[in-house]
């Protein structure tokens, strides 16, 4: 979960001020992925998990937040939610995301080049260019999918990291076009969606990964208040997003 995508290991701005420290304890896709959360709420269907700013958060990240996220079941679908709370008296700056992964082939005797990603609607998405040390370049290329709508799985698309689309359909569809066996992900409020599998491997698994902004551009110090691609938490607000 990315409650915020900082340059790794340069120094990010906020307030005038230079936070060297938090950069290199952070990393890339932020902090919450090495913190532990607290049981909120518990029922028969659902749970909800908490994280509320520490002396360890705020050494990287230097806002009064809380973060809350609840896995649902509703019948054959499990609903992720975010809830981001600004406690604090500044407007709080911060990006969201998921990186949920799947098992490729979902089914016994079928192999990875058996299925494909199937959007929602035909598009012509832009690819997010990464740079090698997987930050945003700044480069956008068009990105031609079969039919406007297909991906055909093979394991050399991941070979340079992943695939990390804009202007996409807010649906898609990991299925076998052998067995029929699918898996469908729907992020109807995230701006991105990106596909990943450890690179030069034959992983038997590929990530779907709805994300409202992205990493910082490579070779920049980014102010945290004026980075692309952030959203901005007022003094006491509730932000809500889910992806199913």
């Amino acid at each position: 979960i990315q409650l915020l995508h900082p340059k790794a290991l340069i120094d990010y701005i906020y307030d005038d001020t230079t936070c060297r420290q938090a950069l290199e304890i952070m990393g890339n896709h932020g902090f919450t992925r090495h913190s532990v959360f607290a049981l909120f709420s518990q029922e028969t269907d659902r749970v909800t998990l908490c994280l509320k700013a520490n002396d360890t958060t705020r050494a990287q990240y230097p806002f009064d937040f809380e973060l809350r996220m609840t896995y649902a079941l509703e019948g054959s679908t499990i609903r992720q939610s975010y809830t981001v709370i600004n406690h604090g008296s500044d407007p709080m700056p911060f990006t969201i995301g998921g990186h949920p992964g799947f098992n490729v082939p979902l089914t016994p005797g079928e192999c990875f080049e058996d299925y494909v990603l199937e959007f929602g609607c035909v598009k012509s998405p832009k690819r997010v260019i990464m740079s090698e040390s997987c930050h945003d370049s700044g480069t956008r290329e068009d990105f031609p999918l079969e039919d406007g709508k297909i991906i055909r799985l093979r394991h050399e698309l991941f070979d340079n990291d992943g695939i990390f689309l804009q202007d996409m359909c807010k649906k898609v569809t990991l299925k076998s076009n052998k067995s029929g066996k699918f898996v469908q992900v729907h992020y109807p409020q995230m701006k991105f969606v990106g596909f990943w599998h450890a690179t030069r491997t034959d992983a038997p698994y590929v990530c779907i990964e709805p994300w409202l902004g992205l990493p910082a551009y490579d070779g920049q110090v980014d102010e945290l208040s004026t980075k692309h691609e952030m959203l901005t938490c007022a003094p006491g607000e509730v932000y809500e997003n889910s992806f199913t």
